[in-house]
């Protein structure tokens, strides 16, 4: 897929140690690009003024970017340029060109595995708008679907504040990215008012900064098993300490459906043979990957890249992934499937992250 994932992104399990009293934790959440759930933890010692004016201000800025970048509000300024038919320049905030300009980046450092105009096919097999079980599509319909997307089809125009598409067809989501986006927003609106320690979370992703009062922040990495016993439960894969970082992660094992093969066979057996498939949709191909990586999370300085990242590297697969997070000297933890069983592997930035904020203060 691309990325754009609607591909929903697994949530982090948040792990945080008990404060004293003497410690207070301010601590609010609320709703953001639709039914999206973000988490804000401040760990210092703030006004009453503040406690009223902080989580106001952080729905501020949530509103304003979905108003913005949100593919589902069809006053927006994403849903307006989607809906315009023509090929001539659209003037967009700058907000929106700025996030556009730095898909665009991971788009070609990853060759086109992250792809932000990868929405229709991501509603073609039944995990965006529209139609949320719709038949196994045929090759015909990807290919034809395939014809209509491709980021290189949309031109960004910095000194006019523009955008404009090659093809009237194209649609752009930004579900990969935007929630990164966000993430780095609130933080910077917190650091504005003040703030120094928090950990700021917007769907999964997340940012920290400073302390949890003289301790590093503690985040649970998520486990793809989802299943003991016949129950559905989550299980902690590790547990990772941060200050200052932004992590993002992207997994198979969420978001998923069963397609019948009868549905699109021409020579239909009476045998129903179901398929699971996963939401990640690479574009390079139009169809869900097929891969042994179950999930991956990616550190980084700014959350709007590592969430692009950890999705253009849950397309890749963990074997190309893993060599462009080498290359990139990118921090990247990924879980594998082999033989019912899950393996990690870290790349060596990773492990000089774990090596770095593990050390005893």
């Amino acid at each position: 897929m691309s990325s754009i994932r609607v591909i929903l992104l697994f949530a982090f399990a948040l792990v945080f140690m008990s404060c004293q009293k003497s410690n207070p934790m301010l601590s609010f959440s609320g709703k953001t690009m639709g039914s999206i759930v973000y988490n804000i933890k401040v760990a210092q010692k703030t006004s009453l003024d503040q406690t009223n004016t902080l989580p106001l201000g952080v729905q501020r800025v949530l509103d304003g970017i979905n108003s913005q970048m949100s593919t589902y509000l069809k006053d927006s300024e994403l849903s307006r340029f989607n809906g315009y038919k023509k090929t001539d320049w659209f003037k967009v905030s700058p907000e929106l060109l700025f996030v556009l300009e730095e898909a665009q980046k991971v788009s070609e450092k990853t060759k086109g595995t992250f792809d932000v105009s990868v929405g229709p096919l991501v509603n073609l097999w039944g995990f965006g708008q529209g139609d949320r079980n719709p038949p196994l599509p045929s090759d015909e319909k990807v290919k034809q679907i395939c014809g209509k997307i491709g980021y290189k089809n949309v031109e960004i125009n910095i000194e006019n504040q523009s955008i404009r598409k090659k093809i009237p067809d194209i649609y752009l989501d930004l579900s990969a990215i935007a929630k990164g986006y966000a993430v780095d927003q609130v933080a910077e609106y917190l650091l504005s008012e003040k703030i120094e320690h928090f950990m700021v979370e917007v769907g999964g992703e997340l940012r920290t900064r400073g302390n949890k009062y003289g301790q590093k922040w503690k985040i649970g990495l998520e486990s793809p098993k989802i299943e003991e016993n016949g129950l559905k439960k989550r299980f902690l894969q590790r547990i990772v300490t941060t200050e200052n970082h932004s992590l993002a992660s992207s997994g198979d094992y969420r978001n998923f459906r069963y397609f019948s093969h009868s549905e699109n066979s021409s020579e239909n057996s009476g045998k129903e043979e179901k398929v699971r498939l996963s939401h990640t949709i690479d574009p390079n191909t139009g169809y869900p990957v097929t891969h042994n990586l179950a999930s991956v999370t990616v550190v980084a300085n700014n959350c709007m890249y590592a969430d692009a990242m950890a999705t253009a590297m849950m397309v890749l697969g963990f074997e190309a992934g893993f060599a462009l997070a080498e290359t990139e000297n990118l921090a990247c933890h990924f879980i594998i499937r082999e033989d019912n069983k899950f393996r990690e592997k870290m790349t060596s930035a990773f492990v000089k992250f774990m090596n770095a904020t593990n050390k005893k203060e």
